[in-house]
């Protein structure tokens, strides 16, 4: 390859890039000669392929802007393909022809071999699941999470990386809280894009939670004020959605976040102010929020039964489960008294049900070798200068939001894939820079 670019004076990336517009012209000439206005879709593909080959990290955040709007999306006629799919569509071909052009230098994320051997316990649970058809279009998609993940951790290398992607979600999270509240009928729970007040609540905090660290570590005023006020309406959009478990995750996040920070206790003490002045000019929402928090509606009912009958699952199917994605299908195996189609609305218990002991052992292996480093001192962030700790101290925050509002939800299947790539590839960043350090810096 080296001679090949003396040769030609084009770097590797430009000789592959070139190879491919070689290849693909006599199809673009066909399509031309068949239907012209296929001719600017290809050549935008192209020009945007070219484009994101030169500059990987684009492709990231694309994928993170589409994630957290995935529920915007477009009929495929095969599948319902939303945002954040179409980007990773986007990210895989770019991720593997750099790949093809650079073999070495891979960057994986750490014990990557506990993901893989999950993905051989799901296709097997898929397989012998009660009803494999329903799952695997599921599958596909997690497929593609999991390279995508695997995509992300190799080309973001650096904390500056990590921190534009938290200024990309603190966006993300004013465009969602936005459209939600300009939307709102004025009366009962905010629903915004994904018309599911949860689902919402759940994509503002994975939003609100890195926009509080950009809070905390930015020195410039105005830039503070802006950030401050970008967060003031995900707190009031959150708030409005009157979601249980996001109250529980979010509030323990931030008592955690409390510890020891002048600064973050100053903006817990503003922010709740702002939403107790705001909840006064409201006492039907107030109400509601009261009566939500008595524990004796419907919801909590049948999510109590729900749960049972994956408890119920989990014993009677401890291998494989009930076969990948395929909890909805329970009554097929398992004899249930009620709410049969219903997701597990916990997402340890679901996956446990679903995929079987053993599958989901490993996956929860992976995650916690992810965000246990978080915690050490002396562990792989040692690595980092004082300036970054404010990354981890937000990833700290957001797993435990993650943590504890998973045992009261659904997973988002490609948002919570996304978010563990963001926590893979900081604990990446920091192994590789112990890795390189002198061996005397590593001892100390």
């Amino acid at each position: 390859m080296q001679g090949l670019k003396t040769r030609l004076g084009m770097d590797p990336a430009a000789i592959v890039a070139a190879l491919l517009v070689l290849c693909a012209a006599p199809l673009v000439g066909m399509f031309v000669a068949g239907s012209p206005s296929l001719l600017g879709l290809a050549t935008v593909a192209v020009g945007g392929g070219l484009a994101l080959l030169m500059r990987p990290r684009w492709a990231v955040f694309l994928v993170i802007i589409g994630t957290i709007f995935n529920d915007y999306y477009i009929n495929a006629g095969f599948a319902l393909l939303g945002m954040g799919d179409l980007m990773v569509f986007a990210l895989l071909p770019v991720w593997i022809l750099r790949r093809l052009i650079d073999i070495k230098h891979w960057r994986m994320p750490r014990h990557w071999p506990l993901l893989f051997g999950y993905l051989l316990l799901t296709t097997a649970s898929l397989l012998a699941g009660v009803s494999p058809g329903s799952g695997l279009r599921p599958f596909l998609r997690q497929l593609t999470y999991v390279l995508a993940l695997f995509a992300i951790v190799d080309i973001m290398r650096e904390t500056t990386d990590i921190q534009a992607i938290f200024r990309i979600l603190a966006v993300c999270g004013v465009g969602h809280a936005v459209y939600a509240l300009l939307t709102w009928p004025g009366s009962g729970r905010l629903e915004g894009l994904p018309v599911q007040s949860n689902v919402l609540g759940t994509v503002l905090a994975f939003c609100a939670i890195p926009t509080v660290g950009l809070i905390l570590q930015d020195r410039r005023r105005w830039a503070r004020v802006l950030l401050a006020g970008a967060l003031g309406l995900m707190l009031i959009a959150m708030v409005l959605t009157i979601s249980r478990g996001l109250y529980i995750g979010f509030g323990l996040a931030m008592l955690w976040w409390l510890r020891g920070s002048r600064r973050m206790i100053l903006v817990m003490l503003i922010a709740a102010g702002g939403m107790s002045w705001f909840l006064a000019q409201r006492s039907q929402t107030t109400d509601t929020i009261q009566s939500r928090f008595e524990m004796r509606d419907v919801s909590v009912v049948n999510r109590l039964k729900v749960q049972q009958n994956a408890i119920k699952a989990v014993f009677e199917r401890p291998l494989l489960g009930l076969g990948f994605a395929q909890f909805a299908d329970i009554e097929r195996a398992v004899d249930v008294n009620a709410e049969a189609g219903r997701g597990s609305h916990n997402h340890y218990l679901g996956t446990l049900a679903s995929n079987g002991i053993p599958a989901a052992l490993l996956l929860f292996g992976f995650v916690f070798v992810q965000f246990a480093p978080l915690w050490r001192k002396r562990g792989p962030y040692r690595a980092f200068k004082t300036s970054e700790m404010w990354l981890v101290n937000t990833l700290q925050a957001l797993a435990i939001y993650q943590t504890v509002s998973l045992a009261v939800r659904n997973a988002l299947r490609q948002t919570e894939w996304f978010m563990l790539a963001i926590f893979c590839a900081l604990l990446a960043i920091a192994l590789a820079r112990l890795k390189d350090a002198p061996s005397d810096e590593q001892a100390a």
